[in-house]
């Protein structure tokens, strides 16, 4: 009784740090609305500020993936990942616990990883509207200047190449 009294207490502590988990992620997908919509209204300051905020968000999620390899290492010696090679679904397969205790992780995991690809999908939109929009602010200079070569950033954001013409902006992404 006592071995199954510490998996269930173990599991409820892993449930919650999953849904911690879980919070974060859907956190970090609301900074990158906020992202988006400063993206479009141009709003640089703002932008540096949701950045710092994504740092420590991310940093915040390493840290708890951290603590939940930790906590996982204590129940079953199967387990041996880094933050980096982390797989929720190996390891609560690994886990000595109930078919329901594993669904309910399971449930918590997917939702997890449904916000994940939120967050990817959302990430790549933000970093073309950012291509796009250095393209727009690329020609209105390159018409100011009555450049004939206006193509200064690639599909990708970056600069095309150096050159010996003096620009009015030269930015970075």
């Amino acid at each position: 009784m006592k071995g199954r009294a510490n998996m269930e207490k173990f599991t409820e502590k892993i449930k919650g740090m999953l849904r911690e988990k879980l919070a974060l992620y859907q956190e970090l997908l609301g900074l990158l609305e906020t992202e988006k919509k400063y993206i479009i209204e141009m709003d640089v300051e703002e932008l540096w500020t949701v950045t710092g905020q994504k740092k420590e968000l991310a940093a915040a999620i390493e840290k708890l993936i951290k603590k939940i390899l930790e906590l996982f290492k204590t129940q079953s010696s199967q387990v041996n990942m880094d933050a980096q090679s982390f797989q929720l679904s190996k390891i609560i397969s690994a886990l000595p616990v109930s078919l329901k205790s594993k669904s309910e992780l399971k449930k918590i995991g997917l939702a997890i990883k449904v916000c994940k690809e939120e967050i990817s999908l959302l990430a790549i939109r933000n970093k073309r509207y950012i291509t796009e929009y250095l393209s727009v602010i690329d020609d209105i200079f390159s018409t100011a200047v009555n450049s004939t070569d206006k193509k200064q950033y690639s599909h990708s954001g970056h600069i095309i190449a150096a050159r010996d013409k003096h620009h009015l902006i030269n930015a970075e992404v």
